[in-house]
């Protein structure tokens, strides 16, 4: 089981005030640290298989809830931690989401491969992964026109070799 836990989103959790979690933290796997107690504004949810990064296990049946910066996915709806999470923040605009048949395809910055990486979803019907793609693209375009947070904006400075030298 591991963790992938940057310092931003460690610092959204403790209370960062913007609200807007680190783009770099795409999903954690185990014992995640982003409790989907903490989802309270549910935009959607339901079931869909996830297919695995593995190529020996194909696709998964995972729970999925889509709140206005993350779809988390679980294995059971009254689970109260997720298995993982994909920040839509760190999702292009222009193809960060697209559909094909019932199948949903989410672009998104991996933390393993230092890239993208596309999270491929099925949904039930054709007609089912359409209302996924519909929910999540507003999401995607109004999280790349919102202000970088303060809070980033300080710490990216604070990294900055050469603001530390005046």
């Amino acid at each position: 089981v591991y963790h992938q836990v940057a310092t931003a989103s460690l610092q959204r959790e403790r209370g960062n005030q913007s609200g807007r979690p680190d783009p770099l933290v795409v999903m954690s796997r185990g014992r995640s640290s982003s409790s989907t107690l903490e989802c309270t504004n549910r935009l959607k949810e339901g079931w869909l298989q996830k297919k695995s990064p593995s190529m020996l296990v194909g696709f998964q049946k995972r729970f999925c809830r889509l709140d206005e910066r993350n779809l988390y996915y679980m294995k059971h709806p009254e689970d109260t931690e997720d298995l993982g999470f994909i920040s839509l923040a760190s999702t292009p605009v222009d193809n960060g989401v697209s559909c094909s048949g019932r199948t949903l395809t989410l672009m998104a910055h991996d933390p393993k491969r230092k890239g993208l990486r596309a999270y491929e979803f099925r949904a039930d019907n054709e007609k089912e992964a359409q209302m996924w793609r519909d929910a999540i693209t507003p999401l995607i375009q109004a999280l790349s026109q919102a202000p970088p947070s303060a809070d980033m904006s300080a710490q990216q400075g604070s990294q900055d070799p050469v603001s530390q030298l005046s």
